[in-house]
């Protein structure tokens, strides 16, 4: 009987174990924020974090210029930029601000905006761009694809 209950005992003790394990995989976060554009929320696009060690990720902006991730990224250090909205292929015309802010905000590497997300603590960002920025030496915009011309009427574009 006691070997029994002594067994039963280690059992539940073994069983009550499972699940409390840390994660599995790289430390992860959520993060959200603000894009203003010369004082004002920047909308009709989106902000992407690029990282070498940690990948990409890109949230668009909403009507008052906020942003929050809708899955957690790795932590560590990014590279920002402000880019067309998600979905929509480059190359088309821009409007409404985001067809002033300076092209070197469009580029990770020359944009001069970064965050450091952490595993701890809030993950808020605020970043405000102008459309008076220089950009910065080096810094040579990429000539964007244009869009495949319309197709004769009852043939698709591929």
């Amino acid at each position: 009987m006691r070997v029994c209950n002594f067994a039963a005992v280690a059992l539940m003790g073994a069983a009550s174990m499972v699940g409390c394990s840390q994660p599995q995989g790289p430390p992860m976060a959520d993060v959200s924020g603000v894009v203003a554009f010369d004082g004002k929320p920047l909308t009709g696009a989106t902000i992407r974090f690029h990282s070498d060690n940690a990948g990409s990720a890109a949230f668009p902006l909403d009507e008052a210029g906020h942003f929050v991730s809708d899955f957690p990224i790795r932590a560590g250090a990014y590279q920002v930029a402000v880019d067309y909205p998600i979905g929509r292929m480059p190359g088309g015309p821009l409007s409404g601000d985001l067809a002033k802010v300076p092209k070197h905000y469009w580029a990770p590497n020359y944009s001069g905006l970064s965050a450091s997300v952490a595993v701890t603590g809030t993950n808020d960002f605020a970043f405000d761009i102008s459309s008076s920025s220089k950009a910065p030496a080096g810094f040579k915009p990429k000539s964007m694809p244009a869009p495949p011309p319309p197709a004769p009427p009852g043939i698709e574009n591929k």
